[in-house]
């Protein structure tokens, strides 16, 4: 089995020049694993505060009595039932963005896993639109939650803090890319 780092052409010698393995020294499974687990936690984060916002918050925001884990009324309440609680100028509730958000980055996390060559690349760099899209997205919900809501909402922070992980977590792989894809000599 070849490996994807260390591939021969018979006409060409190593690879290491060619477009194909600067695309598969990209590739880079624990990293890529990982990214993939936090999109999978995001996934149930956002699926949570979805079941708990359909229960009106019976249990509290976490789950939980409000007499465990809150104190007054419920800031996840306040943030899922807001004018904030969807995407600016739709109707598309932040709870269903956040799983697609999820969603697709763990599709691009199976697509990465399973990418030959050129496509390798093209994949991490839709992941890194997409990541930082989320991060300015979270920031602006931050804000909204704390500035304009004056509450907190522990759901809606905990998926706030996982993009922030995955966008670190993509930075770090895109930095890993550009430092290793430097031209080899042989």
């Amino acid at each position: 089995m070849a490996s994807r780092t260390a591939r021969r052409t018979p006409s060409t010698g190593p690879a290491a020049a060619s477009p194909d393995l600067v695309a598969g020294a990209a590739y880079s499974p624990t990293l890529d694993r990982l990214i993939y687990a936090v999109a999978l936690l995001g996934i149930l984060v956002v699926t949570h505060l979805a079941v708990q916002s359909a229960g009106g918050f019976e249990d509290g925001c976490l789950g939980f009595s409000d007499e465990i884990v809150e104190s007054g009324p419920s800031g996840c309440a306040s943030a899922t039932t807001s004018e904030y609680a969807t995407f600016p100028g739709t109707s598309i509730p932040n709870t269903i963005l956040g799983f697609w958000f999820y969603g697709f980055l763990i599709a691009l996390g199976l697509g990465i896993a399973a990418a030959k060559g050129q496509w390798l690349a093209p994949l991490k760099q839709v992941r890194l639109v997409l990541v930082v899209g989320g991060a300015i997205y979270a920031l602006y919900l931050i804000y909204r939650l704390v500035f304009s809501l004056e509450t907190l909402c522990g759901l809606c922070l905990t998926s706030h803090v996982l993009t922030f992980i995955l966008t670190g977590l993509v930075l770090a792989d895109m930095r890993r890319i550009s430092t290793s894809s430097s031209p080899v000599t042989s």
